[in-house]
């Protein structure tokens, strides 16, 4: 399957984090680069610098803090797999020890 993962994806977060998501992907050989946006209701909205690679259907996110936010954020590594062409399931694991502990789910919700 050709995969091209560039978009906006929205999901939800569950585990040690719960809320929101809206990622904003552009999709260039191997390589995905852009931001997201997360919600949390106890929180609120904070941001992150997106890079990755696709290596078949697997999906590997690097997540980096923006700076300048209110939070204490970790830098958070996530693996997917797609599993058709609107959904990626997988799961994540931030330096500051929170984790997913249920599958998310990413569903595209428009193309470029």
């Amino acid at each position: 399957m050709e995969i091209d993962l560039s978009g906006v994806w929205t999901g939800e977060m569950k585990g040690t984090n719960i809320g929101g998501m809206s990622l904003e992907l552009q999709h260039s050989g191997d390589r995905i680069y852009g931001q997201g946006q997360f919600y949390e209701p106890t929180l609120g909205v904070y941001s992150y610098d997106i890079q990755g690679a696709v290596k078949d259907e697997q999906v590997t996110f690097f997540l980096t803090p923006k700076p300048n936010q209110s939070y204490r954020l970790g830098n958070i590594q996530a693996t997917c797999a797609l599993v058709n062409k609107n959904d990626l399931k997988g799961t994540w694991k931030s330096t500051l020890g929170t984790s997913e502990v249920a599958p998310f789910d990413w569903t595209e919700c428009s193309l470029p």
